[in-house]
């Protein structure tokens, strides 16, 4: 006598399953990868704009005679300073604009501008 109320899941079933939810399992591993991509992105600007802003302060409080300093290495970036006298007054300069670019990998990330006057 056979008994043709069987419960449970066929073989078939149980393979398109597992290929749904490995296909799930995939599109959240790659929006995850997305999302480490950006965080990663997010700290190089994070800590460009920060060697760029100490940069910067540290020109403002040399005043208008700060020199243009060429590319330096700076915890795995590189900074470098351009200044541009806009006014002077008997030689002196009396209006500079300083100019702080950070750059990495050969391509410039940050850029901070600033005018002093003297």
């Amino acid at each position: 006598m056979r008994i043709s109320d069987q419960s449970g899941f066929t073989l078939i079933e149980l393979i398109i399953t597992i290929v749904i939810l490995g296909m799930i399992a995939y599109s959240f591993s790659s929006m995850y990868a997305g999302l480490l991509s950006a965080s990663s992105h997010d700290d190089m600007m994070t800590r460009a704009a920060q060697i760029a802003e100490n940069r910067m302060e540290d020109s403002v409080r040399s005043g208008v005679g700060i020199a243009p300093v060429s590319w330096t290495a700076d915890s795995g970036y590189e900074w470098m300073r351009d200044v541009t006298v806009l006014k002077d007054s008997g030689g002196a300069p009396t209006l500079v604009k300083i100019e702080v670019r950070i750059r990495k990998d050969e391509r410039i990330i940050c850029s901070l501008v600033t005018h002093i006057a003297g």
